[in-house]
């Protein structure tokens, strides 16, 4: 089966009756596949140890039974209430050593050894239960890795893991002094036991601290993503193993969580209400994003979460212009994408993101989002299938370096108050 147009779906959300009229919907538009579960940690695993893998099971028949195909996304960004009662300790700290707790996602430490003995028993479980079915045919694990915790996560357990990175990197105290330049302001170690997290200080920070706290966080991160990659791999070693990366987005270095992906996948909302104004359905900066998907294996990529309507949490963004999803899905195509999937099937009627628009609007009728994104998939299908596989010839090279990006965000080094005299 080509995989070529695909949706985000959340059954969990709606009532059993409605699951066959959308599926019905999905293949009269075109659809291929779609991803699920992401989110549903505390449906699938209501008590601990008792997993409830049933209402999935009925999801998945529904949907294959109207010839789609199924990502299955492991659910460890949001942790479920039960955890958290018996061990709240996984909730992470920011710098202000300010807990962040249960009630939105990512409220979890990923160093945290008992947060990571739970994920190894779901994730041991879920593969066990899906791993034969056919019609799922790969894995996202987690969602959007480092999404939320750019100022997470400070913790006891973040330090000693930092400590220990540290010592495997310098191997003695001396080294390590003289990397950071500590003899500035009389920062200077006789033990690694007395480095901690680079938390909320009087006045200044060491830069080169911050510099291996961010490298450090970046490896944990690929660390906790492997933990779960080896169990699908040994489980279902027929399913392909992605990951929905968020472009420029710097908390984790791609071109090494990259490496343990059959390939990449990539969240892309050029119309997004979080982006600043000047970069709002900005083309180049579009570009730039799907270019660095290409470039971090060499090759075609995915698109997981492709813009459907208007974004928004809290706020409203903008709606997309008529032509306009239909145009940024193609760019997505003429910069590499083989298979675009959008984000999401039905805008929600509860929760955080009832204002994050889908192709179906609260209603659940069709309307102009519907229209427009099945027209473009029926004219697009047919060219997706010369040009699968396809790569431009470049005939100018961009280098993207993460340490720089950490390093430029430690001391930007500009003053933006700054005024000039001709």
């Amino acid at each position: 089966m080509k995989i070529r147009f695909g949706v985000d779906y959340y059954p969990e959300h709606w009532p059993r009756s409605r699951w066959s009229t959308d599926a019905d919907m999905m293949r009269e538009m075109g659809l291929d596949v779609v991803r699920m579960a992401e989110f549903s940690w505390s449906l699938l695993e209501p008590v601990e140890g008792s997993y409830s893998f049933e209402w999935l099971d009925d999801a998945i028949d529904v949907l294959s039974g109207s010839g789609l195909k199924i990502i299955l996304g492991t659910p460890s960004a949001a942790p479920p209430a039960w955890i958290i009662t018996k061990t709240p300790e996984i909730q992470p700290i920011d710098p202000d050593g300010r807990m962040r707790y249960f009630g939105g996602r990512h409220h979890c430490c990923q160093s945290n050894a008992v947060y990571r003995e739970h994920i190894k028993n779901f994730v041991f479980a879920f593969a066990e239960h899906f791993g034969n079915n056919k019609n799922v045919i790969g894995w996202q694990l987690d969602n959007e890795l480092g999404n939320s915790h750019n100022e997470l996560c400070y913790c006891k357990s973040c330090e000693e893991s930092f400590r220990i990175w540290l010592i495997n990197r310098y191997e003695n105290i001396g080294e390590l002094n003289n990397a950071w330049g500590t003899a500035f302001w009389s920062q200077t170690y006789q033990d690694f036991s007395q480095i901690q997290a680079p938390k909320l200080t009087a006045a200044g920070k060491n830069p080169s601290h911050q510099l291996d706290w961010k490298r450090f966080c970046s490896d944990l991160i690929i660390d906790f993503h492997k933990l779960q990659a080896d169990i699908l791999r040994k489980s279902a070693p027929e399913k392909f193993i992605t990951h929905n990366l968020m472009g420029f987005s710097e908390k984790v270095n791609y071109f090494d969580l990259s490496k343990d992906l059959d390939f990449v996948s990539h969240d892309q909302y050029p119309g997004g209400h979080f982006l600043p104004k000047e970069l709002v359905s900005n083309p180049e900066y579009n570009a730039a994003q799907l270019d660095l998907m290409r470039g971090l294996k060499k090759k075609n990529f995915w698109i997981m979460e492709q813009q459907a309507g208007i974004t928004g949490w809290d706020i409203l963004g903008r709606a997309p212009k008529p032509g306009q999803l239909g145009m940024w899905a193609m760019q997505a195509v003429a910069h590499g994408a083989d298979t675009v999937v959008f984000f999401r099937w039905r805008t929600c009627t509860f929760g955080t993101e009832q204002y994050w628009h889908g192709i179906l609007p609260h209603c659940g009728e069709p309307a102009r989002y519907y229209d427009e994104l099945k027209e473009c998939i029926q004219k697009a299908r047919l060219l997706m299938d010369e040009i699968r596989g396809s790569l431009p010839k470049a005939s100018v090279g961009i280098v993207f370096s993460y340490d720089q990006a950490y390093a430029m965000e430690i001391q930007p080094h500009q003053w933006w108050g700054c005024i000039s005299i001709a």
